[in-house]
């Protein structure tokens, strides 16, 4: 029932097994529902870590580093300007 799945990725998560690698793969399948056009899923960086995803890889992240408070704007300007378009 999400209108978007917000990746939360850092060096730790992206190395790590188990169910943040599921959700992942979930929200990556269930994109394939949504146009090319529809934003679904927001990747963000915590930190200066590489997605090892290939398919996440060809998504546009955000980075919220080094100012959390620059990277949140960014991230809200994002789901604002998106409403929009996923009408």
């Amino acid at each position: 029932n999400s209108v978007y799945f917000i990746a939360i990725l850092s060096t730790n998560s992206v190395s790590k097994t188990g169910y943040v690698q599921k959700e992942l793969r979930i929200a990556l399948e269930m994109l394939d529902e949504f146009p090319e056009s529809k934003i679904f899923i927001i990747p963000i960086r915590i930190d200066n870590c590489e997605p090892n995803n290939e398919r996440l890889n060809e998504i546009n992240w955000l980075d919220i580093f080094p100012s959390y408070p620059n990277g949140i704007k960014k991230l809200l300007h994002v789901i604002k300007s998106s409403q929009f378009t996923n009408k």
